[in-house]
């Protein structure tokens, strides 16, 4: 078994901008199209965020917890 790390900032410094942005609207156009998509097992308005935050903490989610902006 092995573990790879990937730190997006150190490649977002030393890439050129013109390659950040076409691999993000690559990735749009995945999202945009269902090709790539992440579950999302619940969403919290910022004023729960105390839920929110006991809930991202679980071990056995199946999706991700986001916030709404209203």
């Amino acid at each position: 078994m092995s573990v790879h790390g990937f730190w997006l900032n150190r490649w977002l410094a030393n890439t050129p901008r013109e390659t950040v942005v076409r691999n993000y609207r690559e990735l749009a156009a995945l999202v945009d199209n269902g090709t790539l998509a992440a579950p999302v097992e619940a969403t919290y308005s910022l004023t729960d965020y105390r839920q929110a935050i006991g809930h991202a903490d679980q071990n056995n989610r199946h999706g991700k917890v986001l916030f709404t902006f209203q």
